[in-house]
């Protein structure tokens, strides 16, 4: 089951962010407000690239930060894969060079078992429909495809949950419909729960069941989606 119990607190400058959301079960939860408001530093918390100054961060069985027991889990073994809005490629690698970047193991990223919902290399290029960039490098690119070079290379790195921050933020609608399917399938298919950060109520309405609302840089609430 995929759940998050988090509460913690984080002053940057003038600012002080609180955050505290209990979710028993999720694919994809969103993350919803104005620019500004504080979504991204919420992402960036449980990433581990901005230590809260006190509190809890759990995601399902495993605590990634708990202040009062000294837990700080570095971020390279949260197992957790973040997207962002600029996908953040490395120019001098080709595709298939940034996608192999992701992997644990890269022969095993290679393998493929004949499992339609394996995460593997040779599955994932497909599911993607990149076969055809392999070879070239990110600014031959369209934005839609940086955007799913970007999906593959953190789905290969086998996280046990995704961070996505605005992907669809600089895309046209086109791009963005066919990658809200994507991204449902992920979550379903591939089984990667999902935080998804976005100002888009339509967005939101499309894949995920729950919200968060942020403003002033604390959650505020949380809510079906559909209502937004």
């Amino acid at each position: 089951m995929n759940s998050i119990d988090i509460n913690i607190k984080k002053q940057l400058g003038e600012n002080i962010f609180n955050y505290t959301v209990k979710i028993d079960s999720f694919d994809i939860l969103g993350v919803f407000g104005d620019s500004g408001v504080g979504k991204s530093t919420f992402i960036n918390m449980i990433a581990g690239l901005i230590k809260p100054d006190f509190g809890y961060i759990k995601i399902s069985d495993t605590v990634l930060f708990d202040f009062e027991n000294k837990i700080d889990i570095p971020i390279h073994k949260r197992n957790v894969g973040v997207i962002f809005q600029d996908t953040k490629l490395f120019p001098h690698l080709s595709v298939k060079s940034n996608l192999l970047y992701g992997c644990k193991r890269p022969a095993g990223c290679r393998s493929a078992t004949g499992d339609k919902n394996d995460v593997n290399f040779d599955n994932i290029i497909s599911v993607l429909g990149i076969e055809a960039l392999l070879e070239r490098k990110p600014n031959k690119l369209s934005g839609g495809e940086k955007s799913r070079v970007a999906i593959g290379r953190a789905i290969l790195s086998r996280p046990k949950l995704l961070l996505m921050d605005e992907p669809n933020a600089s895309l046209d609608s086109k791009k963005k419909e066919q990658l809200l399917d994507l991204y449902k399938m992920i979550a379903t298919e591939f089984h990667i729960p999902t935080i998804f950060v976005t100002h888009s109520k339509d967005e939101l309405k499309k894949i995920s069941s729950q919200t968060i609302i942020i403003e002033d840089f604390s959650i505020k609430t949380v809510i079906t989606s559909d209502t937004l």
